[in-house]
């Protein structure tokens, strides 16, 4: 966004850059063993493939169901989908007509239980299509690394939610419109626990050295006080000291896991997908 700013002519002392963020103290991970609601659920013994949160039009539902209809035959995989949205009761509907038993849906979940929503899932899914780039940057990246658990990404792969990825070393991207490749990383994934751990330890790390909400409302008090400090507004003792830069905090994180060789997609042609659903049926 910064840079899409910058291009257009703003200054660069009149942009600054505060990420999203999620609660590190709201948020934790869940073993799958001590998680009610995946036992609540039937998942039990299951490789959860999780989407969480609005599924609307900045969104690729095809890619997705692609993917799934591509693994509808392996028992141990579950497409499970939590939240709303523009797309979300059209594509439970259009799951029940491909017949995607492996498909599941459920409502937005208690604020309270979002430490167990999320982390029913062994990976989650996160997609923007890629002419939003730039634009939107997807919230729900900071509330599944706060639950720990691994990221693939559908959109495009240079995008700014992959590059923390590859950073990071806690998940992988692929092209929005390749269901094969998606279906390929989840199968890779679903093969390998290690690495789905370290990737999800990675994340959780990411998130409490860079994007907990403690730094990110300790970056826009300090940014809104140097634009006009009010003198009958004391600066918080608690966020006296300045914030830390980016370069700092990346200096502080802990050097991320490689769990073996690097995970990559499939090469496929890439397709721009559709901004209708009703494409899926085509």
């Amino acid at each position: 966004m910064a840079d899409r700013l910058a291009s257009q002519g703003l200054p660069a002392n009149r942009i600054a850059v505060i990420h999203n963020w999620s609660d590190a103290s709201n948020i934790s991970p869940v073993a799958a063993m001590n998680n009610q609601l995946r036992t609540a659920w039937g998942l039990s013994d299951k490789f959860v493939v999780g989407y969480s949160g609005n599924l609307g039009r900045a969104h690729d539902p095809q890619t997705i169901l692609k993917a799934a209809e591509i693994l509808r035959h392996d028992e141990e995989i579950r497409f499970l989908f939590i939240g709303g949205g523009h797309f979300f009761k059209v594509l439970e509907a259009e799951a029940h007509r491909r017949g995607l038993t492996n498909v599941i849906f459920k409502p937005y979940q208690p604020k309270d239980q979002l430490s167990d929503s999320l982390s029913v899932a062994d990976l989650h899914l996160i997609s923007l299509l890629p002419k939003l780039e730039g634009l939107i940057v997807p919230s729900k990246f900071y509330s599944v690394a706060a639950a720990g658990r691994p990221t693939i990404f559908i959109g495009d792969r240079s995008g700014e939610i992959p590059r923390l990825l590859y950073d990071a070393k806690c998940g992988a991207a692929v092209a929005a419109g390749q269901g094969a490749s998606l279906a390929h990383q989840i199968e890779r994934l679903k093969g390998n626990r290690a690495l789905r751990t370290l990737w999800g330890q990675n994340a959780r790390a990411l998130l409490e050295h860079r994007f907990d909400q403690r730094l990110a409302v300790t970056k826009w008090v300090g940014l809104l006080y140097r634009i006009g400090p009010s003198p009958r507004v004391p600066y918080p003792t608690e966020l006296q000291r300045p914030a830390a830069t980016e370069g700092q905090l990346r200096r502080q994180m802990p050097t991320p896991v490689y769990g073996g060789s690097q995970m990559t997609a499939q090469k496929e042609p890439r397709v721009a997908p559709g901004n209708d659903i009703a494409r899926m049926s085509e």
